[in-house]
């Protein structure tokens, strides 16, 4: 009997003997990383912050400017290990080292005259949320407008928008992978609270079905928007912009041969996408582009002769033109000759005190990499210039169309002139004269120039 009872006693001591090396074991197993050899690890300590109304905490928002503090109860319980305050995000990082078997902190987060406290064990990284309750925290929709002035709520019927930068409604193909057509769009976003914290938003593009109206294709290689991911403040603001880049003539002619299909969404690119908010509000905007190859006819460019002084114009400025530009560009280097620019307009005397009339020369700026220039056509109508559909098929019917050029300067300009210019092997731009003046007009300025609109980017296959 008396060895039973030795046997008990003895089952049972190791019984608790195993219990505690089991519990050891868990407590060892659960907190040691067996990759550092150290008797402390480096570990993250990850803060969240949010601001609510007591009536839908679930309706939550990023809190910034939130003081967070860090305590080691086994070293100073009253004392911060750590002190500071969470970003725009509602968030705040800090780096501890923790004993492999573990340690208790105290994180106190304190809010106007609120403090929260959360006392957590830490044998990893680790994350901890505090929630701040306001009665008049709307955390209301953000609001989005076009035009800065009409100002949607989120939640609003889906936006349909056409990207375009031309009065028909298109944009014109790219003429080289280096020098894209884009056209951007921008959208204002506000967050209109005044009492709640930050918003945070992040844009997606979504994947969608092509419809009878659009044709979403690639939309990840024809569009960038910029930022993807953003926070606002209370009546904080920022632009969005939404860029479309257009293919080149190859690619656009592979997509329309695929789609085998004779209308207009043929050279259709859409992108629908999707406005995500923290406080649980959407926005949907359906953007598409119809890509053309037919060119844009210019504005009236009035283009100045380059560092020309006049006793009217004593401070020369110093014009040169873009193809494909709405407008002159003022060279801010100013050197003789310009090194940018594709033409610009030169006399033979830019000095105040050369005496008019001083003709003005058309020369090509060298860098533009221009083949060469000639006249195509003289005493041509203004109207028919203007009809660029049929311009276009006159100019590649032309058998001559590709021969002629030089590259040399182009004096006796005349009103009517059509102006070939060859960019390329198969790239060509237009321009039609309007006006010459040669310093004897009834100008303010007294200098010599032409007066021109352009039809940039024809291509002749």
């Amino acid at each position: 009997m008396k060895k039973a009872i030795k046997h008990i006693l003895e089952f049972r001591r190791l019984y608790l003997l195993l219990l505690v090396t089991a519990s050891v074991f868990c407590l060892f197993s659960s907190c040691m990383d067996t990759t550092l050899p150290s008797d402390t690890n480096p570990y993250v300590l990850t803060a969240n912050t949010f601001v609510a109304n007591p009536a839908d905490t679930t309706n939550r928002a990023l809190l910034g400017g939130v003081t967070v503090r860090v305590y080691d109860l086994d070293v100073d319980p009253n004392t911060p290990l750590q002190e500071t305050v969470t970003d725009n995000y509602g968030q705040v990082k800090f780096n501890l080292k923790i004993p492999l078997i573990g340690k208790r902190y105290r994180i106190a987060a304190t809010y106007d005259t609120v403090t929260k406290v959360i006392s957590i064990d830490i044998c990893g990284n680790d994350t901890v949320d505090f929630l701040f309750l306001r009665i008049d925290c709307a955390n209301v929709c953000p609001e989005f407008s076009e035009d800065g002035t009409n100002y949607i709520q989120f939640g609003a019927p889906m936006l349909i928008d056409t990207l375009s930068d031309r009065p028909d409604n298109r944009v014109y193909i790219s003429p080289s992978p280096v020098n894209p057509s884009t056209v951007t769009k921008f959208i204002e976003v506000i967050n209109p609270d005044t009492s709640c914290s930050a918003i945070s938003f992040k844009i997606t593009i979504e994947p969608v079905v092509n419809d009878s109206n659009r044709i979403y294709e690639n939309p990840t290689q024809y569009y960038t928007i910029d930022p993807e991911n953003f926070v606002l403040q209370p009546r904080q603001r920022r632009l969005v912009s939404i860029t479309f880049r257009a293919p080149i003539k190859d690619t656009l002619d592979a997509v329309t041969m695929r789609r085998n299909k004779q209308s207009i969404i043929d050279s259709m690119f859409a992108v629908r996408l999707r406005i995500s908010t923290s406080v649980n509000c959407t926005q949907d905007l359906d953007i598409y582009s119809i890509v053309t190859a037919v060119p844009n006819l210019s504005p009236i460019i009035n283009l100045r002769a380059y560092d020309q002084k006049t006793p009217q114009k004593p401070v020369a400025e110093h014009e040169v033109y873009f193809f494909g530009n709405g407008s002159r560009t003022i060279n801010p280097t100013g050197e003789y000759p310009p090194l940018k620019g594709d033409i610009w307009i030169d006399v033979d005397d830019n000095n105040a005190s050369a005496t008019p009339p001083q003709e003005p020369i058309l020369k090509l700026v060298p860098s533009s990499g221009i083949i060469g220039r000639k006249v195509w056509r003289t005493n041509f109508p203004e109207n028919s210039f203007y009809n660029v559909v049929q311009l276009i098929s006159d100019f590649q019917n032309d058998p001559a169309h590709s021969v002629g050029y030089v590259n040399s300067e182009l004096r006796g300009i005349q009103v009517g002139d059509v102006i070939a210019f060859r960019l390329g092997p198969d790239s060509y731009t237009l321009i039609y004269i309007r006006r010459i003046d040669n310093g004897t007009e009834q100008t303010s300025s007294k200098q010599s120039g032409i007066e021109f609109r352009a039809i940039s980017g024809i291509y002749v296959n």
